[in-house]
């Protein structure tokens, strides 16, 4: 990985909406420290922290990428090394739902380690499951425990700036706007089907009874 004076380097593309959905895509820039290195593993630890006037929640775990011979292997699919994102696609309707009304802050706090091959560490990441920890997007991972991480904190550690994503999507023209401009995209008010799946996804999205006169105003623009 290259680094300089212990910072982690990488190419990143940081994304933001006024609601809560945002992403950080990477991709690990490979230098001297791997390139001469048969096997190894980036390992991240990730404190995740979603905080709105709502509800907090929060998620501490590691996440490791399989280096083989200075490169970083990719699964199929897999657009970049790591992605950091609430709402994928950034227009997703669970995201819009959790967003009118409210506002708040999030957080994605990195540390990252490279393991090197031949340890005991290596070995245990080998049986990591790709599947028990969600934000991990598919990689080997496991949540926190002090077990682990007494382990990871063996090894050499480099910086990675956070990510933090401020929100607020209360103001009523913003929400207006916003959730008009989705629904004229996403459905037609000349299909019945597309009429039907509208009338749920509005009722959907203003479930918590929120700003209802918005909603009265995006029926009725949608209709027009």
């Amino acid at each position: 990985m290259n680094t300089e004076n212990g910072i982690v380097k990488y190419i990143k593309e940081d994304k933001h909406t006024k609601y809560m959905a945002c992403a950080q895509y990477i991709d690990w820039i490979l230098g001297n420290l791997v390139q001469n290195i048969r096997e190894a593993y980036i390992v991240q630890e990730v404190y995740y922290i979603n905080a709105s006037d709502k509800e907090i929640k929060s998620v501490h775990y590691f996440e490791a990428w399989k280096i083989e011979d200075g490169i970083c292997i990719k699964r199929d699919g897999q657009e970049c090394d790591d992605l950091f994102c609430v709402g994928h696609p950034l227009d997703d309707s669970d995201t819009f739902k959790d967003s009118i009304g409210h506002e708040g802050i999030i957080a994605f706090i990195p540390r990252v380690f490279v393991v090197m091959g031949n340890s005991k560490l290596f070995d245990d990441i080998k049986s990591w499951p790709s599947n028990e920890v969600k934000k991990a997007n598919g990689l080997p991972a496991k949540y926190y425990s002090a077990e682990v991480a007494k382990e990871v904190y063996k090894y050499q550690e480099f910086r990675r700036d956070p990510f933090c994503h401020k929100w607020s999507f209360k103001d009523p023209e913003l929400v207006f706007k916003t959730i008009l401009d989705y629904c004229k995209k996403m459905f037609r008010s000349d299909s019945e089907i597309d009429r039907k799946n509208f009338k749920i996804s509005i009722d959907d999205f203003f479930s918590e009874g929120l700003l209802l006169d918005v909603k009265k105003r995006i029926i009725t623009e949608w209709d027009n």
